[in-house]
């Protein structure tokens, strides 16, 4: 899986096209982005609500259970959430949750 791609909906596209791709001069800057559209965007409200379950539990605040809510990030859907916990557990990226 590569750096962050997300589909942006501009005003202006080429004829036939409903979307363009974001490009972005880092990969901070990507990252930075995919984290301020999950916070902000409703469609995420999912995800909003495992984080805030977990929160008032007391419970771990882990990614690999955060992906349950991105079922709307992505058209692969359940796939989608596959393949970010893979990333997050073949690279050990859980050592960075809080």
């Amino acid at each position: 899986m590569g750096l962050v791609a997300m589909k942006v909906w501009i005003r202006r596209r080429p004829a036939g096209a409903t979307y363009e791709v974001a490009s972005y001069r880092s990969p901070r800057n990507s990252f930075l982005d995919y984290i301020w559209n999950l916070n902000s965007n409703t469609a995420y409200r999912q995800l909003w609500l495992l984080r805030q379950n977990l929160r008032q539990n007391g419970d771990p605040i882990e990614g690999v259970v955060l992906a349950d809510g991105l079922m709307r990030y992505s058209e692969e859907g359940s796939t989608y959430i596959r393949k970010i916990k893979g990333v997050i557990q073949s690279n050990g990226l859980g050592r960075f949750d809080p």
